[in-house]
């Protein structure tokens, strides 16, 4: 699956344009360090994982508590700055 997403992804089928980006309040697309944060930490999560994975082995690694942590962390973050910029939209 991940293969068939990337190679999507690689000839265009799937856009990657806006991805850091977010709509303002406004209408315009304004550029999203919640996005940058929450892209970065997934990434590091992923490569973290893979870097435990025995390839002479037929069982799954364990997460790292630490690695849920984060991710967890990153998550609340990104949603919490989503509910906040709702919120301040809706303030008259």
């Amino acid at each position: 699956m991940a293969g068939i997403i990337l190679f999507h992804i690689l000839n265009g089928r799937i856009s990657m344009a806006g991805l850091l980006y977010e709509r303002a309040p406004d209408g315009r697309l304004v550029y999203s360090p919640a996005r940058v944060q929450l892209l970065l930490t997934t990434l590091t999560g992923v490569a973290i994982y893979l870097s435990r994975l025995d390839p002479r082995s037929a069982k799954l690694p364990d997460l790292d508590p630490a690695t849920v942590a984060g991710m967890g962390g990153s998550q609340s973050f990104y949603l919490i700055s989503k509910a906040w910029a709702a919120y301040q939209a809706r303030k008259p």
